[in-house]
């Protein structure tokens, strides 16, 4: 993201900049703003955001990021993130244990 430090990003294909979070719920908007800022250099043209739902997040620990939580906070931060963002949720728990 910037040479000058060791900030990154998860992922990043053809202008599209991806972040996958499964740590604390602080983190996910530090992955937003890393995102937003790649957005407004034009080094990105979207984002995506890789979150698991809140059923998974409850089973990886206390106060983790979780898509229902960003899903509904996200329209309040509108006129500060304006790029275009998709935002996916996913479930680790059926059928599948975590080791």
């Amino acid at each position: 993201m910037d040479s000058s430090s060791r900030i990154t990003i998860s992922s990043y294909l053809k202008g599209i900049g991806m972040c996958f979070q499964t740590g604390n719920v602080g983190r996910i908007y530090a992955d937003i703003l890393k995102l937003q800022t790649l957005y407004t250099r034009g080094n990105i043209t979207a984002g995506i955001i890789l979150i698991p739902q809140i059923k998974t997040a409850k089973e990886l620990g206390s106060n983790m990021a979780n898509y229902e939580r960003l899903i509904r906070e996200l329209p309040i931060f509108s006129q500060v993130i304006t790029m275009p963002i998709v935002v996916i949720g996913f479930d680790g728990t059926e059928g599948e244990q975590w080791a």
